[in-house]
């Protein structure tokens, strides 16, 4: 009998023994976690993730989990949107955006984008790391919404320290389709002018000759017999032309130009304050469905960018800017997150506001909101550059 139940106890370790090791708990960092699409708390296997060359990278970060039967391969990175420089088991690492920066070399499968200084009349956002343009101003403009670097570090005068944003670019056109009509006015009336001098000395010319019916500016000018020359006639009927087809176009230009301003008027009217019009560089494609659905607002802190310094710069620090009335940052995001106002404005009060932000919204634990909320408070304050950055990340799980 006491044989039997050693036997048993045996038959019973070895049995666990078998299970344990047929089944893996954890699986190390450099090992992909492969577990059953069926039931994701069952362990398949720990499968090693590949070195890949240069140019390639792995299709998903090494370490994570992953359902059988997804591919692990190599893959190649995507040309002008990832690169691989080194021979590891990364994944591809996304380009850089040079935005107005000038672009002295594009990002291919090796190397990333290279970008230089900032275009004519733009200014280094150094928390942005991207270049701003500085613009004509309307004239309704206030002080406070004008970009002091604008005359600090390209000393452009006060008219040219605005964004470049619909309602100073309507501004901008008006003004130009005037100074254009004022020019056309003024080489009207000198043409005019002209037209009348000619015409005195032409009198004058046939009042001193009497029996000659011409202008003696030129010996070719007179044939025999008083009449004038066939050259002379073609000169005349030429000028005549030319004056008549610029009359024309000068009538058709202000009617179009009468039209054009009657619809901006209307478009004027009905949104004063232009804070509905997009401007044609906003960013499309955004869709907030591509980003996974349980990442919280504080997984961000995941994604950043190297920049040409080789600074790590977070995707929220694109808000650690001061607020303007064109440019949205915390203290309008926060508000749209509902977050408590004296909690926000304590946030605001800390010098590295970003980093501010996340802790808080560390504390609130599994409260916290879902990065896809964040990027809807980004779209309802017109922050569709990060949105659109947030939303076209290459995450894992796309």
């Amino acid at each position: 009998m006491e044989h039997s139940a050693t036997y048993l106890k045996t038959v019973v370790f070895a049995s666990g023994v078998i299970l344990s090791t047929s089944l893996p708990i954890k699986c190390g960092p450099s090992q992909y976690t492969v577990f059953d699409p069926q039931n994701e708390e069952k362990i398949v296997m720990c499968q090693d993730c590949l070195k890949c060359p240069i140019g390639e990278g792995n299709p998903v970060q090494c370490g994570s989990r992953v359902p059988n039967g997804t591919s692990t391969q190599c893959k190649a990175c995507e040309l002008g949107k990832t690169y691989s420089n080194t021979t590891d088991s990364s994944t591809c690492l996304s380009c850089n955006e040079c935005g107005k920066k000038a672009v002295l070399q594009q990002c291919n499968l090796t190397e990333n984008r290279k970008c230089g200084d900032c275009l004519e009349k733009h200014f280094l956002e150094p928390h942005l790391n991207d270049c701003v343009e500085c613009y004509t101003c309307c004239s309704d403009i206030p002080e406070n919404e004008r970009m002091g670097q604008c005359g600090k570090v390209l000393g452009l005068p006060k008219s040219e320290w605005c964004e470049a944003n619909e309602k100073n670019k309507l501004c901008a056109r008006l003004n130009a389709t005037k100074n254009s009509k004022a020019n056309e006015t003024l080489s009207s009336t000198s043409l005019t002018g002209v037209d009348k001098t000619l015409s005195t000395t032409r009198s004058f010319v046939e009042s001193s000759h009497g029996k000659y019916s011409t202008i003696s500016r030129n010996s070719t000018d007179l044939v025999s017999g008083g009449e004038p020359s066939v050259k002379s006639y073609a000169v005349q009927t030429g000028i005549a032309i030319s004056f008549s087809v610029l009359a024309l176009l000068v009538i058709v230009g202000f009617i179009i130009y009468k039209r054009w301003f009657s619809t901006q008027t209307r478009s004027s009217n009905r949104n004063v304050q232009y804070l509905g019009v997009e401007t044609e560089n906003q960013m499309t494609n955004i869709k907030i469905e591509d980003i996974p659905e349980d990442l919280v607002i504080s997984d961000i802190e995941k994604l950043h960018w190297r920049t040409d310094d080789n600074n790590d710069v977070l995707i929220f620090q694109k808000l650690d800017i001061p607020e303007t009335h064109q440019r949205k940052t915390w203290h309008s995001v926060g508000l749209a997150l509902k977050v408590d106002p004296d909690i926000l404005d304590g946030i605001l009060s800390k010098e590295l506001t970003t980093f501010s932000a996340v802790e808080y919204f560390k504390t609130l634990a599994d409260q916290q909101p879902k990065l896809r909320e964040f990027v809807r408070a980004l779209i309802s304050c017109e922050r569709k550059d990060l949105a659109s950055i947030i939303c076209n990340w290459p995450y894992e799980n796309n």
